[in-house]
């Protein structure tokens, strides 16, 4: 009888960590980065942008020279197709915003939705530090072996943090 009973109370705690995992998390991420996007076009209006940096998967990197309080500032426009990439990625919005500072992790200083994005889907335009060369490049550009070495090393460090907030696996 009393197992019976810890069997139930264990089967109930496990839908509630699964209902809280698999809508209760995702829709408060999303409405997070709604919030802080909305605040953050309030306060410091759509991000300028000059010139593209790059592009990848998901999205395309440009310059601006400067967006509220930072300066120069690299931009990540990206446009999730469906519900499923916009709940993605509002959670990892909301990771990236709660990590504490490492030297080793680009910091996320706000975002802005932008409505009138061309494409008819509005973009996300996550506000980034900007750094003028990204691990690509720093193999790419014929650094010495040690040079590359401490640019494997740096990421390895940033590696481990993530590891260490449980992030990655």
């Amino acid at each position: 009888h009393l197992t019976s009973k810890l069997d139930k109370i264990a089967d109930q705690n496990h839908q509630q960590k699964t209902k809280l995992r698999k809508s209760l998390s995702p829709r408060a991420a999303k409405l997070s980065i709604e919030s802080i996007s909305l605040r953050d076009a309030i306060l410091y209006g759509m991000p300028k942008v000059t010139r593209e940096l790059g592009r990848g998967q998901y999205g395309v990197v440009t310059l601006c020279p400067s967006w509220g309080n930072y300066a120069p500032c690299a931009v990540k426009s990206v446009v999730p197709p469906d519900e499923k990439h916009w709940i993605d990625l509002s959670m990892e919005f909301y990771y990236a915003r709660s990590l504490p500072d490492h030297i080793r992790i680009v910091k996320i200083r706000g975002s802005v939705i932008d409505y009138m994005y061309p494409g008819g889907q509005p973009a996300v335009l996550l506000v980034m530090d900007y750094y003028p060369r990204d691990f690509y490049q720093a193999i790419k550009y014929h650094l010495s072996y040690l040079e590359r070495l401490q640019v494997s090393l740096d990421v390895v460090e940033g590696l481990r943090f993530l590891h260490n907030q449980g992030l990655i696996h």
